[in-house]
């Protein structure tokens, strides 16, 4: 066809059809995307371990709601939400705090090595101690010069540790985001692509930077929630 005749703008028109084809939609368009979001506070800010995340070894415990508390029962004892977190927060000192070798050689020195040294750096039932990073330390609080000293690695450490961490080689620029009535594919790794399932944007979810991060969705089977990067827009307008 080409050899007899020439199609003026063909490139175009051919390039805004196949833009607005729903079927060409699954096999060439790209995901949602957004710029990337700022890391966590959590990961930031200095805290002990566990402070924000965990490992269970012996749960999950069920609470009872009752009387608007909720209430745990442990043997013959019923206890509130707060006395069961107490509980366990003693119960794991206890764990946590028998001694393992002494601190020093001095013998006035009674002072001793716990597991919970190794988690946070000190004793479980100790004091935080405060920020003195920017104190002078005079020379008959030398304990304070071994804080200043823990603390000011920690803020020299994740100042450079953190940079690394917020490097940003892709989704430096913010996208068009989904909104309310879109219709979308759904990306399911175990079907092909003409498999994926269609659904309809019902609701929109905002990270702490004002920008759509997921949505939920209203499929023929039920509603769901997917994160932005697991849909496919369709070129469909009601």
């Amino acid at each position: 066809m080409k050899q007899k005749y020439w199609i003026v703008g063909a490139k175009t028109a051919i390039r805004k059809e196949v833009k607005r084809c729903v079927t060409c939609a699954r096999f060439s368009s790209e995901f949602s995307k957004q710029i990337m979001a700022d890391l966590p506070a959590a990961r930031v800010n200095p805290g002990r371990a566990f402070l924000k995340g965990g490992m269970d070894f012996a749960g999950p415990f069920l609470i009872t709601p009752r009387r608007g508390r909720g209430v745990k029962a442990i043997k013959m004892h019923i206890l509130s939400q707060e006395e069961f977190s107490t509980s366990l927060t003693e119960i794991e000192a206890v764990l946590l705090s028998p001694p393992l070798v002494a601190a020093s050689d001095d013998p006035n020195d009674f002072s001793f090595i716990t597991p919970g040294h190794f988690l946070i750096g000190s004793e479980l039932k100790s004091v935080p101690e405060p920020d003195y990073t920017s104190e002078k330390i005079p020379i008959r609080e030398r304990w304070k010069l071994v804080a200043q000293i823990s603390q000011s690695f920690w803020k020299s450490w994740s100042k450079d540790y953190l940079t690394q961490l917020q490097v940003r080689n892709k989704w430096k620029v913010p996208s068009a985001e989904l909104s309310v009535n879109d219709l979308v594919l759904i990306k399911d790794d175990n079907l092909s692509p003409l498999k994926w399932k269609m659904a309809r944007v019902i609701h929109t979810y905002k990270g702490t930077d004002d920008i759509i991060r997921a949505v939920n969705l209203k499929t023929v089977s039920g509603e769901m929630k997917r994160p932005i990067h697991k849909l496919i827009r369709l070129p469909v307008k009601d």
